[in-house]
């Protein structure tokens, strides 16, 4: 799932843009979610992180796509951006802030699915993603960003690199820990699952991850030492 989407103040390229996407959708068979914007100022007031790909029209009025960049790049380091413009100069200073691609308007269909091809392929291969349920929609986070997972009640806090986002879906921390131990993940106690591969030091009856001192469970702790050991001999040898 890619979660999408557009700011622009322009309606008329909006609904452009939202048509080729539902076509490359439709065509492809990915299941992708499109949002729209017509003001920097809005997007910002909803963005939290919940996207996979942003589409910024660089010339807006009162804050530009440049300078929406620059914000969303102090919340989310991650989150894919391609910059749309009527000249080409523009868009070289968005890669500043780690663009990935710029289209000239009027977007056309083969453009658009060549780079969508291209980001999904990346997503893809770049690292395995979870999907979690946060607050007004779903957030798609890197297994390899996720630091610690925090259980509350029925719920988890996922503590990344790029933040924390609590997953409101009501689920057990046991049934997350099957579907991420494939990737280095193991429980220290019973409200925190770790991600071993970011683990730098044991001190008593705590794990250091990342800088975070967590506890150690005594029932825990024969295995979770047991994982650790197991998953840097690994990477010893591999």
């Amino acid at each position: 799932m890619l979660n999408i989407a557009i700011v622009d103040d322009d309606e008329s390229a909006i609904k452009n843009l939202t048509d080729l996407l539902g076509r490359y959708r439709d065509e492809e068979e990915i299941p992708l979610t499109i949002s729209s914007y017509t003001s920097s100022e809005l997007f910002l007031n909803f963005f939290k992180n919940q996207y996979d790909l942003l589409f910024l029209d660089i010339q807006m009025p009162i804050l530009s796509g440049i300078e929406l960049a620059k914000q969303i790049r102090l919340i989310d380091k991650e989150v894919a951006i391609i910059f749309e413009t009527d000249f080409s100069q523009y868009a070289i200073m968005g890669y500043k802030y780690n663009a990935m691609d710029y289209f000239l308007k009027p977007v056309s269909y083969y453009d658009l699915k060549m780079r969508m091809a291209f980001i999904s392929g990346h997503k893809t291969k770049k690292s395995p993603s979870i999907i979690i349920n946060i607050i007004g929609g779903s957030k798609t986070v890197l297994v390899s960003n996720i630091i610690y997972v925090e259980q509350f009640g029925h719920s988890q806090v996922f503590h990344t690199k790029t933040g924390e986002f609590e997953n409101v879906k009501r689920r057990s921390l046991a049934s997350l820990e099957k579907e991420l131990m494939p990737y280095g993940f193991s429980r220290c106690n019973s409200s925190f699952l770790v991600n071993l591969s970011l683990c730098t030091e044991l001190v008593k009856d705590e794990v250091i991850v990342e800088g975070n001192r967590l506890k150690i469970s005594r029932g825990m702790r024969k295995k979770f030492i047991d994982d650790l050991s197991n998953r840097f001999a690994f990477k010893k040898d591999s």
